[in-house]
């Protein structure tokens, strides 16, 4: 078995997998893009450390609780439609930020985003294997994942520069 893919008729740049990279690229580019600049726009509101971190942890941790339970439901149901509900979730997140200036809003929003995130994170890798011809599927894979390094390349000086120009309205519309 070669470990090089072999050429042939089988496709992987189509029109739905350049979709699911661009929904990809945008949605990390999104979180790459606060990376940065939230925690400077908590400290504004006026929390203090902990509370940042506690926000963190509780975004992370409802995306990890989430995802189980989503990615069953994006196979009983529809991958599509759940990778989309959690994209769509994320970006009413992203336009409440301005709205959330205390402690309780901002955690009910990071619960929020985190069951956006969950959805998405399971919904879309699986749409990509879904597409993939079954003797590229780990190559489709890999450059999939570029989309998540390309963002992470570009987005976190990218809100650093919006920030600086625009201010924080501005930045969280931009990620959304």
């Amino acid at each position: 078995m070669s470990l090089v893919a072999s050429p042939g008729p089988d496709k992987i740049f189509t029109g739905n997998f350049v979709l699911l990279w661009i929904a990809n690229f945008t949605n990390f580019g999104s979180f790459y893009l606060l990376l940065t600049t939230l925690p400077l726009y908590l400290v504004e509101v006026g929390l203090g450390e902990s509370d940042i971190g506690l926000l963190i942890g509780v975004l992370s941790v409802t995306a990890v609780v989430f995802r189980p339970f989503t990615g069953r439901v994006a196979d009983v149901w529809s991958r599509k439609w759940v990778a989309v509900a959690g994209g769509l979730i994320i970006v009413i997140s992203f336009v409440m930020y301005p709205l959330a200036t205390s402690m309780p809003l901002l955690l009910a929003l990071h619960v929020f985003r985190g069951a956006g995130w969950g959805a998405f994170l399971a919904a879309a890798p699986a749409l990509v294997a879904d597409i993939a011809p079954e003797r590229r599927r780990g190559e489709m894979v890999g450059y999939y994942g570029t989309s998540t390094n390309v963002a992470m390349v570009i987005s976190p000086y990218a809100g650093i520069v919006i920030l600086k120009a625009f201010g924080f309205t501005a930045l969280f519309l931009s990620a959304a």
